[in-house]
């Protein structure tokens, strides 16, 4: 008798459910990628809308580059639902920036932060905060 030259093997009913799971698991994963994409796009427009609104905003165009830098970041899905900074925050985000000292040097750049005079703007290059302490010597004999 010739040997057949396929053979014909029935899937056990077990493997047969885990391939049609596998193949619904990889079709949602495709539904959430693009959720993800239009979430990220709608946080796009959004985040758009708040430069081209905001009248505290003092470089417009800067504004749109970051937003579009964080859409894009976003696709890439290097970050999640992280908000572009807004002008309203830039403040909290200084005082984040203190964390990191101990001490006098945190509570001095607190200060540099919440009271000192400000000079410059984002358009000049920079934002400088100005603290200025007293400290009087003694002199030792």
């Amino acid at each position: 008798m010739p040997k057949p030259l396929f053979r014909t093997r029935i899937l056990s009913p077990a493997i047969a459910g885990l391939l049609i799971g596998l193949a619904s698991l990889s079709s949602g994963y495709a539904t959430a990628a693009d959720s993800g994409m239009a979430d990220a796009k709608a946080q796009y427009e959004k985040d758009k809308a708040a430069c081209l609104n905001d009248s505290t905003t003092n470089d417009i165009n800067a504004c749109l580059r970051d937003a579009g830098a964080t859409y894009q970041s976003r696709i890439k899905g290097k970050q999640k639902n992280q908000p572009v900074a807004s002008n309203s925050n830039f403040r909290e985000n200084a005082i984040e920036r203190c964390r990191i000292f101990r001490g006098d040097d945190r509570s001095q750049c607190e200060h540099r932060i919440m009271d000192g005079p400000v000079e410059g703007s984002v358009r000049k290059g920079g934002i400088l905060y100005e603290s200025s302490t007293r400290e009087i010597l003694s002199r030792n004999p």
